[in-house]
């Protein structure tokens, strides 16, 4: 607005669970009286339950995101069902013919939010494999030279202390061009919080 002197539209996205909170303004008071009346628009996630089908046949890649946010609100106490969404969430980065760096990318954000005990994460990690030679396309396995048990976490550890500092923080923009705030890139990467907030300082 400053620079181009253009009017400006602010759109909130809710992610909760609650599907009655649907707030549409911010009023801030002095002494109980209103100084300052923000209002907003609102678009909630949990509207698009029942639609997880049509969103992941749209070719925007946040139709993926949110039918994976919706998977991991419906499967929160189903480890079994967590597993199959997961599993089916992945094969369809694969069957839509995503590049490399789309695939790698989303399967970030699924893995994040798609958490899963250890004896349905080797389940999965076996899946993936099957699934990779499949279509002969081994971009999500790529990620697992990278760490966790099988993958992300330890890798990324590995790459700070062995000087490979560029891939780490690839992956750390990445989520946080997501929307992702630190505690979920610590989380989901395994790296200290004093690690994330050096990476992203540095790519200011």
């Amino acid at each position: 607005h400053d620079l181009h002197c253009l009017p400006t539209l602010t759109l909130a996205i809710l992610s909760d669970e609650h599907v009655r909170w649907r707030p549409s303004n911010y009023t801030e008071k002095v002494w109980g009286y209103p100084v300052c009346n923000f209002q907003f628009l609102t678009n909630k996630l949990l509207d698009y339950r029942g639609q997880e089908a049509r969103l992941l046949e749209i070719a925007n890649p946040f139709g993926t995101i949110v039918a994976a946010h919706l998977a991991g609100l419906e499967t929160r106490s189903t480890p079994e069902a967590r597993y199959a969404s997961k599993l089916a969430l992945t094969r369809k980065l694969y069957d839509k013919g995503l590049d490399r760096e789309a695939i790698s990318n989303l399967y970030i954000f699924i893995d994040g939010i798609l958490t899963l005990p250890e004896n349905l994460e080797i389940r999965y990690n076996s899946s993936i494999k099957e699934l990779e030679q499949e279509h002969n396309m081994p971009y999500v396995t790529s990620i697992e030279r990278l760490g966790r048990q099988e993958g992300l976490k330890e890798g990324l550890q590995e790459g700070l202390q062995r000087g490979r500092r560029e891939e780490a923080s690839t992956i750390v923009q990445n989520l946080r061009a997501m929307g992702m705030d630190n505690a979920f890139i610590e989380k989901a990467t395994g790296l200290s919080e004093e690690e994330v907030a050096t990476i992203l300082k540095q790519t200011h």
